[in-house]
């Protein structure tokens, strides 16, 4: 079961989520979805070098702008 934190950031995650989807554009959406797909990757829990680097072949990649805060 997730832990009382992981509940609490779930709930601010569902939140946001549905603001970007009422009010957001497709980039932010992706942007957003991108940036923690990077976190999910080994190594990449916070914004470190290896997380850099996952954000930085994207960004060359796809011509994004992933940063570590919004």
């Amino acid at each position: 079961f997730p832990s009382h934190d992981n509940r609490r950031e779930m709930r601010f995650c569902i939140k946001h989520f549905e603001t970007w989807v009422k009010d957001g554009n497709e980039l932010e959406i992706l942007d957003t979805m991108l940036h923690e797909f990077c976190h999910m990757m080994p190594g990449g829990f916070c914004h470190g070098k290896q997380w850099l680097e996952y954000v930085g072949k994207i960004n060359e990649r796809f011509n994004m702008n992933i940063q570590r805060l919004g």
